[in-house]
C-alpha cells in the first residue's frame, strides 16, 4: 500500500460520490416542482462523473466514451453509456460530431451508470450489457488466423453502477437477485464469457461479481476477495456478494476488478480490411 496514493484514492471516490448525491438531489427537486431539467440530463451528469472516476483508474492510453460497438459482422450495439477504448490504436468512427462507432477490438470496458432501478430493472441493465458485450468479438479471419486465442480474453469488462435497487428485502435478497440473473442469462442463451463483471450498488455498499465455480456457494465474501475475472472456466453463474464497510472499499472494488481485467487483456487492433471488404 502506499499512502500517498490512497489518499488521493479517497480524495476521488469522495468527489464521485458527493458529486452524484449533489445532482440527485438538485434534479429530483426542479424536476418535481416545474420539470425544467429532463431526467436524460442528469444520466449524461452521472457518466461525466464517472468518466472522471475512470481516468484516476485507467492508464492513459484509455479513452472513456459513450456511443455505438460494431465489429466485422456487421453488427452494431445499442447505445452504451460508457466504453472503454484504447485511443491510441482505435480509428475512431463519427458521424456529425455526435455518433461514435467503436471497433470491438479496441473496447476493453462497457458499463451502465444508473440512478435507482427496480430488480427486474438491473436484471434487463445486465441482460442488455451481456448482449451488446456478445458482439465483441474478432473478425472470421483474425479466428481463422489465430485458431488457439481465448475468446474469455477478448471480452470487455463490464460493470453496472446504481444508486439504489428496489425490491431487496427478507424476502427477496441480494442473493435472490443474483440467481434471477443467471436465470434469465439463461433463458436468452448468454454465454458465461458475456455475463457481467460487476454491479455496484451504490446505497447498500454492495459490490456483486462472480466466481469461477460452477456450484452456487454461499456468495457472500470478504472485502478484497478477488471475484471479478474477465472470464470464467464454468458453465454456470456462481454469484458473488461483497458487503464493503464503507465507501471508499466499495469504490476500490470497483477499481481493483477493473485492473484486473486491463491488467490480462493483450491488445487487439481493428482491420479496417475486415471492416471494407466481404
Amino acid at each position: 500500500m502506499n499512502k500517498r496514493y490512497l489518499e488521493i484514492f479517497k480524495i476521488k471516490a469522495d468527489n464521485f460520490i458527493t458529486d452524484l448525491e449533489r445532482a440527485k438531489s438538485l434534479y429530483e427537486d426542479l424536476s418535481k416542482k416545474n420539470n425544467l431539467i429532463h431526467s436524460g440530463e442528469y444520466g449524461m451528469y452521472k457518466e461525466r462523473t464517472l468518466r472522471e472516476l475512470l481516468k484516476f483508474i485507467v492508464p492513459f492510453k484509455y479513452e472513456i466514451t459513450d456511443g455505438y460497438i460494431i465489429n466485422s459482422s456487421d453488427e452494431t450495439s445499442t447505445q452504451c453509456d460508457i466504453i472503454l477504448f484504447d485511443k491510441v490504436n482505435t480509428p475512431l468512427i463519427e458521424f456529425g460530431n455526435r455518433f461514435q462507432f467503436i471497433p470491438v477490438e479496441s473496447v476493453v470496458g462497457i458499463g451502465e451508470v444508473k440512478s435507482t432501478l427496480t430488480k427486474n430493472q438491473l436484471i434487463d441493465t445486465a441482460l442488455k450489457l451481456s448482449k451488446n458485450k456478445q458482439i465483441c468479438k474478432p473478425s472470421s479471419e483474425y479466428s481463422k488466423l489465430n485458431p488457439n486465442y481465448k475468446l474469455e480474453l477478448f471480452a470487455p469488462f463490464s460493470f453496472i453502477i446504481c444508486d439504489n435497487i428496489i425490491g431487496i428485502n427478507d424476502n427477496y435478497t441480494f442473493k435472490d437477485l443474483v440467481k434471477d440473473i443467471a436465470k434469465k442469462y439463461k433463458e436468452e442463451n448468454i454465454e458465461v464469457n458475456n455475463f457481467f463483471n460487476i454491479i455496484i450498488c451504490l446505497s447498500e455498499l454492495k459490490a456483486i461479481g462472480y466466481r469461477t465455480s460452477c456450484e452456487f456457494k454461499n456468495p457472500d465474501v470478504a472485502e478484497g476477495t478477488k471475484i471479478y475475472y474477465p472470464f470464467r472456466w464454468g458453465i454456470e453463474m456462481n454469484g458473488s456478494i461483497v458487503n464493503c464497510s464503507d465507501k471508499y472499499n466499495l469504490i476500490r472494488e470497483f477499481a481493483s476488478s477493473l485492473a484486473q481485467s486491463l491488467n490480462q487483456r493483450r491488445e487487439y487492433f481493428p482491420d479496417p480490411v475486415d471492416y471494407l471488404w466481404e
